[in-house]
């Protein structure tokens, strides 16, 4: 399959980098590897932040049957020289089959074992149909996949709160810190559509003076400019940090 360059630079006008040169070497190259297989590609989440974010490049990638094995080592080789060339973390791709992604029920990555599934599919559903993408190729997403209703959407927002708490593995602090800022936010507006960082800057008033300077420390972490003992501070507090989102959600009106 062809890309169309002309077009793809213009959908991507508006994106920051690395974002941009990642989104347009994947779809090269995922259009160079699996032809008419694919469907569409989306990509969303923090990069579509003024600004950008120093996040992971977060894409969607609908298919139509499931790539062979040879297949996924070659995407994943991709992925591997896309992340190395420009410096990204993290290329999070998922690998979606066309019928999975027209269901309300998770889907899995073709990337990933059978049994793992996007506990964030309403979410992200959500956050399509407000216009929270750019469409890199193909079918744009509210011609794919179905509007979710909104207690699929609480039940996501709730679980990401409930798990943090329960699993109790916070071996990425900063990153969760931030991501509970953003259930408080959503769950309190009734709206997904929310980058990380202003979901910070949004709690900071609503939240105890220890957490406000977990929080502050936080950001720095996660904009990779840290001061001294923001990482042990996040790291010893994120517990009661999460303890205390969770005192106020439930403090929500109707909840």
């Amino acid at each position: 399959m062809t890309i169309n360059d002309a077009e793809l630079e213009r959908r991507l006008a508006e994106v920051g980098e690395p974002a941009k040169s990642a989104s347009v070497r994947l779809a090269r190259g995922i259009g160079d590897l699996l032809g008419d297989n694919l469907v569409a590609m989306w990509l969303y989440g923090g990069q579509l932040a003024p600004g950008g974010s120093p996040g992971d490049v977060d894409l969607h990638v609908v298919v139509r049957r499931a790539p062979d094995s040879h297949e996924l080592e070659r995407v994943n080789k991709l992925h591997s020289t896309i992340c190395s060339d420009l410096a990204i973390s993290q290329l999070d791709a998922w690998y979606v089959l066309l019928d999975e992604a027209r269901s309300s029920r998770r889907p899995r990555d073709l990337n990933w074992p059978a049994e793992e599934r996007d506990e964030n599919w309403a979410i992200k559903r959500a956050q399509w149909f407000a216009g929270a993408y750019v469409l890199v190729h193909g079918l744009p997403p509210e011609q794919v996949v179905p509007r979710p209703d909104r207690a699929e959407i609480e039940a996501e927002l709730v679980a990401q709160l409930t798990d943090a708490i329960a699993i109790d593995d916070h071996r990425h602090p900063a990153g969760l810190t931030l991501r509970l800022c953003r259930v408080l936010l959503s769950l309190t507006t009734q709206n997904v559509v929310h980058f990380k960082l202003d979901a910070a800057a949004w709690a900071l008033d609503k939240l105890s003076p220890e957490s406000r300077a977990h929080v502050a420390a936080a950001v720095r972490v996660y904009r990779c400019v840290p001061a001294p003992g923001d990482r042990s501070l996040i790291a010893e507090r994120v517990s009661a940090f999460c303890r205390e989102i969770c005192s106020l959600v439930e403090s929500l009106p109707g909840r």
